[in-house]
């Protein structure tokens, strides 16, 4: 967020300085006193603008390339005014290192990673059933399994066939060595 303000008022004064230069070396007369203010001002916005809908493209081009993305969620804002016309992606949803108990391999246990602009990516491990088609959260950092090999005191969640998070998971398993 740092470099997005310093980035940002780079901008603006560049482009205030180049607009100082070409009114002194073209021009050669005086333009009105609002001509530099309103384009640093409009290169700014249109910067941010920019911006907002780029970010998730530098953040999934750094993920591994087994991170898979499972989600792209985006927020409108009155605050932001052109996310009422086009609604930009402020949130990811991937998963990561989907594994399997040979002995239950329907079961499958993945890190969820969430993340949103300007904030730390969250971890999630969750176990998802491609048998039953369903997901739950990790109960405990130590859980103790059954004899079907899920985790007990888990609270599972019935996901539609065509979950993203659960097709990635499922297609994505490898048995644990």
């Amino acid at each position: 967020m740092l470099l997005t303000l310093v980035g940002t008022l780079a901008l603006g004064l560049g482009v205030a300085s180049l607009v100082f230069l070409v009114n002194r070396l073209v021009f050669r007369k005086r333009m009105p006193r609002w001509v530099m203010p309103a384009a640093a001002g409009a290169a700014m916005l249109a910067f941010t603008i920019q911006l907002d809908y780029i970010w998730h493209r530098s953040v999934e081009a750094g993920l591994p390339p087994d991170v898979q993305v499972t989600g792209r969620f985006g927020d409108t804002s009155w605050l932001k005014p052109w996310s009422l016309i086009s609604v930009p992606i402020s949130r990811i949803q991937a998963l990561a290192n989907p594994e399997s108990d040979p002995d239950h391999p329907e079961i499958v246990r993945a890190e969820v990673i969430l993340m949103q602009r300007y904030q730390d990516p969250r971890y999630v491990l969750q176990f998802f059933d491609c048998g039953r088609g369903a997901r739950a959260d990790l109960p405990s950092s130590e859980p103790e399994f059954g004899d079907d090999g899920r985790p007990i005191g888990a609270e599972w969640f019935d996901l539609p066939a065509d979950h993203p998070l659960l097709q990635a998971a499922c297609r994505g398993v490898r048995a644990n060595s």
